[in-house]
């Protein structure tokens, strides 16, 4: 009985097309729940987890997988990952919003929106890297971070186009649109969403372990050599740039299909910061680590949401000391497991 067990938990961990068969039943469950019409009873506070869970892990967690493609596996220094999650969110304010306070949604089927999110994230992906991937780690940083910034100031400065402070509203809510009530949603995009971050793990793993991933990997720990066998580093860059843009896009084109409008507030630097000190907590170039650190982050966030009723100080100071308990632990991390908690020290080139 240990042998097959053995045998089956190796067959499991060799094969990410397990992960994938596994996220499309997931998927395809949740939306037969969906659709049955039968209701979901549960305490109003799961449903609260619920939610929380959906942005901060599950559509955080396929934006995070874009990330550690670029960063993990091919050393590209991405500091605007919140960029192509805001293209993909008002992308699809804009084709399927169906009322605005500036009408300009152009009221067509959600998923048509969700084709022209990722059609416009890879474009705009395709021409900053055209003209960036080539800078140093550092730079290419700056130039990325500012990117997102400028098109956050912009969603927050053009009330006529982008609706400005206050957003896009009306949205289809896909999942809100069908259950016969909140809690039904609740659970039927759960489950739905986490299916999607199944299948996008299984997807980045299997590429991470393609020859594909591997001339990654040797780009980041040496581009001289791998340029020296004959490969080439300018177009391996642009191609890693581009995939790790789609599930950045889907996972902010899901954030408007789920919450029916996108504002500025949605778009900030604090997501770039959240996924990153996921990422590293975990463990860059590890799937597996950068996901588990984005949920140790987001059961933090979770779990201390209600904690300022217990301790004496105003909103704006817990909040702060929230931020700089996220900071204390990746100061930790860095300097005495500066892998991560799952990343391989040997594959990052770090004294552990």
């Amino acid at each position: 009985m240990s042998e097959l067990t053995a045998k089956i938990s190796e067959l499991w961990t060799e094969s990410p097309l397990n992960y994938l068969r596994v996220g499309a039943l997931v998927t395809i469950l949740s939306v037969v729940y969906l659709f049955s019409g039968l209701q979901a009873g549960y305490p109003g506070w799961v449903l609260l987890v619920f939610n929380v869970l959906i942005v901060n892990f599950v559509l955080y967690g396929i934006l995070l997988l874009g990330l550690n493609l670029q960063y993990g596996y091919a050393g590209i220094v991405n500091f605007g990952p919140v960029l192509f999650f805001a293209l993909g969110a008002y992308t699809v304010a804009l084709v399927s919003a169906e009322s605005t306070f500036s009408d300009l949604g152009m009221g067509m089927p959600w998923y048509v929106g969700v084709a022209a999110a990722l059609v416009v994230v890879l474009v705009v992906a395709f021409i900053l890297s055209l003209s960036t991937i080539q800078l140093r780690g550092d730079y290419l940083a700056v130039v990325t971070l500012a990117g997102a910034e400028i098109f956050h100031e912009m969603a927050a400065g053009l009330p006529a186009t982008l609706g400005g402070n206050q957003g896009i509203p009306g949205i289809p809510r896909i999942f809100h649109d069908i259950a016969p009530d909140a809690f039904t949603a609740g659970l039927a995009a759960f489950g739905a969403l986490t299916g999607l971050l199944i299948i996008s793990y299984a997807v980045m793993q299997r590429l991470g372990e393609s020859p594909f991933g591997r001339v990654l990997r040797g780009i980041r720990d040496d581009e001289t050599a791998v340029e020296f066998l004959g490969k080439d580093i300018f177009s391996y860059k642009i191609k890693t740039f581009l995939i790790g843009s789609v599930p950045m896009g889907l996972a902010g084109a899901f954030l408007g299909l789920i919450n029916g409008g996108v504002a500025p507030g949605f778009i900030t630097i604090d997501v770039t910061v959240l996924v990153w000190v996921g990422m590293l907590i975990g463990g860059a170039g590890s799937n597996r680590g950068a996901l588990v650190g984005l949920l140790i982050i987001s059961s933090f966030q979770l779990f201390t949401r209600f904690a300022n009723q217990s301790i004496p100080v105003g909103s704006n100071t817990f909040a702060s000391l929230r931020l700089m308990a996220v900071g204390l632990l990746m100061i930790l991390i860095i300097v005495y497991r500066p892998q991560g908690l799952f990343g391989d020290p040997d594959k990052l080139e770090v004294d552990a």
